[in-house]
């Protein structure tokens, strides 16, 4: 099971990942040059400061800070470079994962899409999580390591339980053994309160050093290219199955928001829905 963050359950929103549109980094006619900017704005001017010397130094790798919320973003900063140069790579496998620590001591991540999160204006991550064990019978291919303190580890450890926490710790038939679906955002500065000015060239640097996103000709848009609302791909809210076609899902007929294989699926979700939807 992923770490308990009891108290916090109650005031985590949860978010059904299947309804975010997702990158579509095959495509190399997307321009998805905005991608960097809009994660190096997790910074703000005083957090900048703090990691800049590290980062400097080498940006394949988290910062040491003190300030662990500082800590943590760079940390996702990686995390979310990592999984995008993953994601790009052609021919890359859904099986290959981040390992956080020596070993994988603070447990693993495998990517499997990033997605657009419209009502918020930003982009979340889209993962399977599996916490590190010495007697795990599934270890996962590692494409990549990311080192991590104690300190670091611990603060991620929380902020991925939580991330697990707001998709109700879902669990794929067809996903590896004890993994958990996770979204995994960005975390941003506080508006009004902590200043944000122009972003350093380093920085941008830092979100790109493994230049992973596809740059496209010139164009008038700078916009990721998004299929219309009945191309997105969907799954079942119960058993989370995604059909080969998306026209046999049913949907729920009050709300529209949410889909399901078969009336069975809808009875069985209707306890965690009720409280959703428009009825």
């Amino acid at each position: 099971m992923p770490p308990s963050i009891n108290d916090v359950r109650g005031i985590l929103h949860r978010v059904n990942l299947d309804l975010f549109p997702k990158i579509d980094f095959s495509n190399t006619r997307n321009n998805l040059v905005w991608l960097p900017q809009h994660m190096a704005h997790m910074f703000s001017d005083h957090d900048a400061n703090l990691v800049k010397n590290d980062i400097v130094a080498d940006a394949s790798q988290p910062a040491r800070c003190a300030d662990q919320l500082v800590a943590l973003k760079d940390v996702i900063r990686v995390v979310f470079v990592e999984a995008a140069r993953m994601l790009c790579a052609i021919g890359s496998s859904k099986d290959e994962a981040i390992a956080f620590g020596e070993e994988g001591h603070g447990g693993y991540i495998i990517p499997q899409a990033l997605r657009l999160e419209l009502g918020a204006h930003t982009v979340i991550l889209d993962a399977l999580s599996i916490p590190w064990a010495a007697d795990a019978q599934y270890v996962p291919l590692v494409a990549r390591t990311i080192q991590l303190d104690n300190g670091a580890t611990t603060v991620w450890r929380t902020f991925l339980a939580a991330s697990i926490e707001r998709t109700g710790r879902a669990s794929a038939s067809d996903s590896p053994p004890a993994s958990f679906r996770a979204a995994i955002p960005l975390l941003f500065p506080v508006p009004f309160l902590e200043s944000v000015g122009n972003t350093p060239r380093w920085l941008l640097r830092a979100v790109d050093y493994a230049t992973p996103f596809p740059k496209a000709q010139p164009r008038k848009s700078l916009e990721a290219k998004v299929t219309s609302p009945g191309a997105v791909e969907r799954a079942c809210a119960q058993c989370h199955k995604v059909p080969a076609a998306a026209s046999t899902l049913l949907q729920c007929g009050a709300c529209k928001a949410v889909s399901y294989c078969d009336r069975t699926c809808q009875k069985a979700h209707w306890k965690v829905h009720k409280a959703q939807c428009r009825v």
